[in-house]
């Protein structure tokens, strides 16, 4: 328990967990034994404490630490400091760590870049890193509340080498069409593949995103009679706007829309698509803006996709 790591509860720990083993799952922690690899860059995007990052530089620098004599770089980008951070973490941890240990984090040099992340310009940002060669930059970013995912993926258009980058994303409802990445994505799929709409705005995009909160109600099936808090019947209610709602101009409800078209899904399931969909659209704009090879070069596109990140219990 000596390098303990203080993660925000359980929840939170099985998070990092997952977005580590997504990590290495992509083959972004290397196993290379040559030591050909050298200061290997993290960055973490809306970082708060930057427990996140902290961890994937500690394990990236552990696979490295028996035959590499480089450092992890890591780079916390944020609109301002946080009590308990990476920094103190890293700063006592010389001389505490063995070979043996899963996270390294005495081989870990951190830098933390204040600034809000629709202002910051990378380039400028992380010039030393960028300018050190380093063998591979990884990306990550756990919980940035609706909008902040996008502006984030467009402050990531200023970095040419990015070698990977997971994000769980989060509150899908606080999203904004003006901010959103996926908006030429949305009107192809809508108005001239397989929707069908003659437009898709700020309307359509606010009802998609309002229908998202659904995701986390039960369903109308459900009859205990402690299922539900009275907030959440609330949130429920509103959401099973009718056809008298209609009438007025509203649109329907989600529920409303799953009774009408029957679907199985039922209202939680529409409401995680939606979710999907709204993910979707950033995946479509990073690899189109963000992993795209260089017409020089013989580099594959990146598999850019959604993984499964933790079950909802």
């Amino acid at each position: 328990t000596k390098h303990r790591i203080k993660a925000g509860g359980p929840r939170h720990l099985h998070q990092i967990a997952s977005i580590l083993g997504h990590v290495r799952q992509r083959g972004l922690i290397s196993t290379n034994k040559s030591g050909n690899e050298k200061n290997p860059l993290i960055v973490e995007m809306g970082a708060g404490r930057g427990m996140t990052g902290l961890v994937v530089a500690g394990a990236i620098g552990a696979s490295l630490g028996h035959v590499n004599p480089g450092r992890v770089n890591l780079s916390l980008i944020d609109h301002s400091g946080s009590r308990a951070k990476a920094e103190t973490k890293i700063r006592t941890a010389e001389g505490k760590h063995s070979k043996d240990d899963c996270l390294r984090l005495d081989l870990v040099d951190v830098t933390r870049v204040k600034c809000d992340l629709a202002h910051v310009d990378m380039s400028t940002a992380l010039p030393s890193q960028l300018r050190s060669n380093s063998s591979k930059t990884v990306v990550v970013a756990k919980h940035l509340c609706g909008a902040g995912t996008d502006i984030a993926l467009k402050s990531l258009r200023d970095i040419r080498t990015i070698d990977g980058c997971i994000m769980a994303t989060c509150c899908h409802g606080l999203c904004s069409w003006n901010e959103y990445v996926g908006r030429n994505c949305f009107l192809r799929l809508f108005c001239s593949e397989v929707g069908g709409l003659s437009t898709f705005g700020e309307n359509e995009f606010n009802l998609l995103k309002r229908w998202t909160s659904a995701s986390v109600l039960q369903d109308s099936h459900t009859s205990e009679a402690d299922s539900t808090t009275a907030n959440g019947d609330e949130m429920k209610e509103d959401h099973y706007a009718g056809s008298a709602d209609e009438e007025k101009g509203r649109h329907p409800g989600i529920f409303a829309v799953v009774k009408d078209a029957g679907l199985a899904c039922e209202g939680s399931g529409l409401g995680r698509a939606c979710q999907r969909l709204i993910d979707f659209g950033r995946c479509e704009y990073m690899r189109n803006h963000l992993f795209v090879p260089d017409s020089s070069s013989n580099e594959k596109c990146f598999n850019v996709s959604m993984l499964h990140y933790v079950p909802r219990d």
